[in-house]
C-alpha cells in the first residue's frame, strides 16, 4: 500500500500539467521568418483577416489562444455578433452576482480566456 501511494503521488502531478511550455504572442500569419517551434500562438487583432490568420498557424502545428486589448481594438463586432453571425459576450467577465463586467458599457466586456476551436 505505501507503495502504491508513494507511486500515486509521483504520477499525478505530472499527469494534470499542461502540456503547452512555450508561446508567443502575434497579430500576423505564419510565414517561415516568424516560425519560433513554439507550442501556442497567441493571435489578436479581430479583423477580417482574423480566421485565415488563425488557420495559419493552426495549419503549422501551433495550438491557438486569442488574446484581445479592448482599449485599443475594434471588438464590438465580435461580441455582438456582426463578425460571425454568433455574440460572444459569453467570455466575459462577471462579478459575483454573475453580471458582465463592461469595458465598453453594453457592448464589450472585460475577457476571460477560452479555447477557439
Amino acid at each position: 500500500m505505501y507503495i502504491r501511494f508513494f507511486f500515486l503521488s509521483l504520477y499525478l502531478p505530472w499527469s494534470l500539467v499542461a502540456q503547452d511550455k512555450t508561446c508567443f504572442q502575434t497579430a500576423g500569419p505564419w510565414r517561415p521568418e516568424v516560425d519560433f517551434h513554439s507550442d501556442v500562438a497567441i493571435v489578436y487583432g479581430v479583423n477580417a483577416s482574423f480566421e485565415q490568420r488563425m488557420a495559419g498557424w493552426r495549419q503549422h502545428g501551433y495550438g491557438l489562444h486569442f488574446m484581445t486589448g479592448v482599449a485599443w481594438g475594434n471588438y464590438a463586432d465580435y461580441f455582438q455578433g456582426r463578425f460571425d453571425g454568433q455574440t460572444h459576450l459569453q467570455d466575459g467577465q462577471v462579478d459575483q452576482q454573475g453580471d458582465i463586467i463592461w469595458h465598453d458599457k453594453g457592448v464589450v466586456p472585460y475577457i476571460v480566456p477560452s479555447w477557439l476551436m
